[in-house]
């Protein structure tokens, strides 16, 4: 065999290694510029498509409204007047003394969350539900006022507080539209018995958020129709009380369509439970 340099071999290797490497090199830059490119596109579409607040929008089709002379409205924005009133605390003997010695003690009161239930239900219909203050295409008001029924249950000494009724005004107004009062109701009747320490001794502790659902529920699909109730019953999540009695009132209405709470509640009692 001949004998080759060192600087011979040195050159071949240059002349058959070098530019396959360097083909290597232009190959991979190429697919990483691709690579990148790709990602860029895929973003700036994502991008696209989200709102202001940088979330992504799912444009929804408002539902077509079936209350009676608004059937070719359509409603894309809401503005909410919501005014609850509930039974709070009674205060007794001991903390009537230490209000009267200067402690700030507020009695605890029920409240339902309507705002938010409201405008979930709203927001998967197509209507969103805007801040007081800003411009919407209609106004809803809601009025509503809570009582607490009571019964005595054998193995209690003090009244239990086992039945709520809700009763709920509704005006619905909108500019070139007759306005629309209507009423609501839910009732959650009491039981005939009880089982051992489940004896609610005061009326704020009433089952309110059952009734409550049910009213607003049935409020809702006497604007909306029954597609709404089919929304709430799809869309709702079903974890945590207020969610499963919202599911619940949807499966209520959507089974009784013409069921409707009494107009009268039961009446409430006049003696309060000892402390």
């Amino acid at each position: 065999m001949k004998y080759q340099p060192q600087s011979t071999k040195r050159n071949l290797l240059k002349k058959e290694i070098l530019p396959n490497t360097r083909k290597i090199i232009f190959i991979f830059i190429g697919f990483v510029i691709i690579i990148v490119g790709t990602c860029l596109n895929i973003r700036g579409a994502f991008e696209k498509d989200k709102g202001p607040s940088g979330t992504s929008e799912v444009q929804i089709t408002p539902i077509p409204m079936q209350l009676s002379g608004w059937e070719e409205y359509t409603i894309s924005t809401l503005c909410l007047d919501i005014t609850q009133e509930y039974p709070e605390e009674w205060f007794f003997f001991i903390k009537e003394t230490l209000v009267k010695l200067g402690m700030d003690i507020k009695p605890k009161q029920y409240s339902f969350p309507y705002d938010t239930v409201i405008g979930d239900i709203m927001q998967s219909i197509g209507v969103q539900v805007v801040e007081e203050g800003a411009q919407c295409t209609a106004r809803l008001a809601i009025k509503v006022k809570g009582t607490a029924n009571a019964g005595r249950y054998e193995g209690h000494n003090d009244l239990c507080y086992t039945g709520s009724y809700v009763s709920m005004g509704i005006i619905l107004s909108s500019e070139n539209q007759e306005t629309y009062e209507g009423h609501s109701s839910g009732q959650v009747y009491k039981p005939d018995h009880i089982f051992s320490g489940s004896c609610p001794n005061q009326a704020y502790k009433a089952p309110f958020t059952e009734s409550s659902a049910l009213a607003i529920t049935r409020a809702l699909v006497d604007i909306w129709g029954p597609d709404i109730a089919k929304a709430i019953k799809r869309d709702r999540p079903g974890i945590g009380d207020i969610e499963n009695a919202m599911v619940d009132a949807a499966k209520e209405v959507l089974d009784n369509p013409v069921d409707r709470a009494p107009a009268v509640p039961e009446a409430e009692p006049t003696t309060h439970p000892a402390e």
